[in-house]
């Protein structure tokens, strides 16, 4: 699928989305939905959902992690109190010890 593709289908998932919304009395929050564009060259095609416009965001969060255009990805929090370091061989919960 080229860019052209991809953009034409998305473009018709967001009309039919638009759509359902008006059979189903739906409002959406415009704030909360913004276009993510991926990857280099591309062309960040204009995005409608219904008559509005959707704007372009720079970075969306998804899990915690902030994620941008480049896939590159941060973590904008720090943790609150103290912290255990993860490492693939401390699986066993400490109280399951000795079972």
């Amino acid at each position: 699928m080229d860019f052209l593709e991809g953009r034409e289908a998305l473009q018709s998932d967001l009309d039919g989305l638009a759509s359902w919304a008006i059979t189903n009395r739906m409002k959406f929050n415009k704030s909360k939905h913004q276009i993510l564009h991926l990857g280099q060259g591309n062309p960040a095609y204009t995005y409608k959902r219904g008559d509005e416009k959707l704007e372009s965001s720079p970075a969306e969060r998804d899990l915690g992690f902030w994620v941008d255009g480049k896939l590159i990805m941060s973590v904008p929090w720090e943790p609150k109190g103290p912290t255990v370091p993860w490492s693939a061989s401390s699986t066993a919960r400490p109280d399951s010890q000795g079972s």
